[in-house]
């Protein structure tokens, strides 16, 4: 019976790999070496600036988009030490109010048609689309974050202690 459990995991493990959640072309819960160079010129990315939850004791790599990719003016890849992809973001200005608003709705329904059987809590990623007004210029955007579920859940018990 444990072989059995063993083979039933192993390929549950397969499934997630095989079936991963893609973002500007880069896969949450895939790998990217950030200290590369040749990568980071590859996928247009800064360099990586390490970050430190003190409270969750966990350490990951940020790196900033160097340039506009996928019809938003930045992006932001977050990526454990180990090379794994944590979660991919993405910001663009709108024109208008009602844009943003019709752009979020249009990507949140693209991703949970897409991704509807890998969107926590019954798969491994959490999304988050949300559309409001920059503080300092006052123009509309529309915000997008992919993160691993467990990523998503380390970074909130970090934050909800550290208030």
């Amino acid at each position: 019976m444990k072989k059995l459990l063993v083979v039933v995991a192993a390929v549950a493990g397969y499934a997630a790999v095989a079936a991963p959640v893609e973002f500007l072309g880069i896969e949450v819960g895939g790998t990217l070496n950030v200290l590369d160079a040749k990568v980071r010129e590859r996928e247009g990315l800064g360099a990586p600036t390490l970050v430190n939850l003190v409270i969750a004791k966990y350490s990951y790599y940020d790196c900033d988009s160097v340039k506009p990719r996928g019809g938003y003016d930045n992006f932001g890849v977050s990526v454990s030490t180990n090379n794994v992809v944590l979660s991919v973001s993405a910001w663009g200005v709108c024109p208008d109010e009602k844009t943003a608003a019709e752009k979020k709705e249009k990507i949140l329904s693209e991703f949970r048609t897409k991704y509807a059987d890998r969107i926590a809590p019954e798969g491994n990623f959490t999304i988050e689309v949300s559309a409001d007004k920059d503080g300092a210029s006052g123009k509309p955007f529309v915000d997008v974050v992919i993160y691993t579920a467990e990523f998503k859940a380390t970074l909130d018990r970090n934050y909800k202690h550290g208030k």
